[in-house]
């Protein structure tokens, strides 16, 4: 009697776990992105923030994620192009530092809510049982939740969007390597790192026109706060000489937001460089608009 009393608390819990990770997983929109898409955009934090469809005339997903590097921008274009119209649009951001980051963050709840195991690089499973017990926890303890409406509600003072540029530049000077962004200078081993990027950029070009699709190319906006952080020549060096050979080599349409003046103040970002819903909304519309009447 024991022994059964046991099994059935046992199958119990795993029912449970099974139906608390599916729960989990199906407010992961990438688990239901839709068919018949105008667009699509990828990208890391930037993208995640300035990217919205719902007020547009377009149907598109946002497949930003924070933080995501190009190599997985390039398996989530393998995942989802067949969900776009013929001839719909692929927006590849590159927002300034992109080409001198190289990937390493696989092992993100979103992409074991989202992908199959064989899909995510260096499948930890550990890692996902950690997800699934979280998962699990959140009807009692809400974690996710808490973590999502931390900011809500929050605006941001321009102290804090000074602090979180400096916060930006102090892990693009120490993390990442470059040498200063008061200076267009690259070390060796970032220029590995950008042509290594540039190919990726640009296998993700030909696979969009392999598979009848419109690649383009942005660079989102940043505040008058973080732009006044980061040298021209800096971003000459990083973003903008990279960019322009892939232009060059590949005829993509690029469009520029980095600097649009109507889109420097401070007071349409959440922080120093991710829109707000007004900055947002201003920034769509320009999008759409620049997008779709060329």
């Amino acid at each position: 009697m024991v022994f059964i009393l046991i099994g059935i608390i046992l199958i119990a819990i795993i029912v449970y776990l099974v139906a608390a990770w599916r729960w989990q997983c199906r407010s992961n929109p990438m688990c239901h992105v839709p068919q018949e898409l105008d667009m699509i955009n990828l990208g890391s934090t930037y993208a995640f923030y300035d990217f919205a469809y719902t007020d547009t005339e377009k149907s598109g997903a946002n497949l930003a994620n924070v933080p995501q590097y190009l190599d997985m921008d390039y398996l989530l274009l393998q995942k989802y192009i067949d969900h776009l119209k013929k001839g719909g649009k692929v927006l590849i951001v590159l927002p300034n530092f992109v080409f001198a980051s190289l990937g390493g963050e696989y092992n993100r709840k979103v992409y074991y809510e989202a992908l199959r195991r064989r899909e995510i690089k260096n499948f930890d499973q550990k890692r996902y049982w950690k997800c699934v017990w979280k998962a699990a926890k959140e009807p009692f303890f809400h974690e996710y939740k808490k973590q999502k409406e931390r900011w809500k509600g929050h605006v941001a003072s321009i102290e804090e969007k000074q602090k979180h540029a400096d916060g930006r530049v102090a892990d693009w000077e120490g993390k990442l390597g470059v040498v200063s962004v008061q200076t267009g200078e690259v070390t060796e081993t970032l220029r590995d790192c950008i042509r290594q990027n540039q190919k990726l950029v640009k296998d993700m070009i030909a696979f969009c026109r392999e598979h009848e699709a419109e690649p383009v190319l942005i660079l989102p906006p940043t505040s008058e706060i973080m732009n006044q952080k980061v040298a021209d020549a800096c971003i000459e060096a990083y973003l903008k000489e990279p960019v322009l050979q892939i232009v060059k080599d590949t005829d993509v349409r690029m469009l520029d937001y980095l600097r649009q003046e109507n889109l420097q103040s401070e007071k349409l970002y959440l922080n120093s460089d991710c829109l707000n819903a007004e900055g947002q909304k201003i920034f769509m519309e320009q999008l759409m608009k620049d997008i779709w009447n060329a």
